[in-house]
């Protein structure tokens, strides 16, 4: 995936792909040319992409979201 820069997308992919600046034309050329033409690129990125999804199945979600009710209520007192 490319995604711009400093963008939601940018958080979301989590170094899953490629992140350009949103201005940089040459830039998004390099990266779709790198994703289009380079198969072990987009091997790594594929894998690291399935990684980074897995992070947002409902299970990790439902953990994430006792451990912020936990933070939560131990900080309320």
């Amino acid at each position: 995936v490319v995604v711009a820069s400093g963008t939601p997308a940018d958080d979301v992919a989590g170094g899953a792909g490629w992140s350009v600046d949103g201005d940089d034309v040459s830039g998004w050329a390099e990266a779709l040319d790198r994703a289009l033409g380079d198969a072990e690129a987009r091997r790594v990125a594929a894998a690291a992409g399935l990684r980074r999804a897995a992070e947002f199945s409902w299970e990790a979600s439902a953990e994430q979201l006792e451990r912020a009710w936990r933070l939560a209520l131990d900080t309320a007192g």
